[in-house]
């Protein structure tokens, strides 16, 4: 009886092990790639309060950062959006904005609140601008706005 338990248990402790083993990397591979899932983008439409470092990425012909766009030594990419500014709290260096769909995050078109780094001027923007802006993207998938232009 003592050895049924024991392969009993064996057998538990290594279907988890290769179960996890199967679903870790798929999802890690999922968040590296494509940046926040549907929900997450919900979630972090009401704000995400972290700042991060600029880093350089790639391009596309659509003026959008490709998935290949470069990585720095602490795993963080820069993304270009475009958008309309909807409202401006600079006091909270934040802005909201109705941004086009962002190919390289696998984002739709949708409104969100972005904090911005404490060197972006907030001052002379106004709901109603069409806007560039550069999104710096930790690994995390958290985001500040680096850089705002009015188009």
């Amino acid at each position: 009886m003592k050895n049924v338990t024991i392969n009993a248990t064996v057998r538990n402790a290594v279907s988890a092990i290769v179960l996890g083993a199967l679903l870790l990397p798929t999802g890690a591979l999922a968040d590296s790639q494509h940046g926040h899932s549907q929900s997450k983008m919900h979630e972090d439409s009401h704000m995400s309060d972290k700042g991060h470092m600029s880093d350089k990425g790639h391009m596309s012909d659509k003026g959008h950062m490709s998935d290949q766009g470069h990585m720095m030594n602490q795993g963080m990419r820069e993304v270009m959006g475009a958008g309309r500014i909807n409202k401006v709290m600079a006091e909270k260096n934040m802005v909201n904005i109705v941004h086009e769909p962002i190919e390289a995050l696998q984002w739709p078109k949708m409104r969100m609140n972005f904090r911005t780094t404490e060197d972006v001027n907030l001052n002379d923007l106004k709901p109603g601008q069409e806007v560039t802006f550069i999104l710096n993207v930790k690994k995390d998938n958290s985001y500040v706005i680096k850089q705002i232009d009015v188009k």
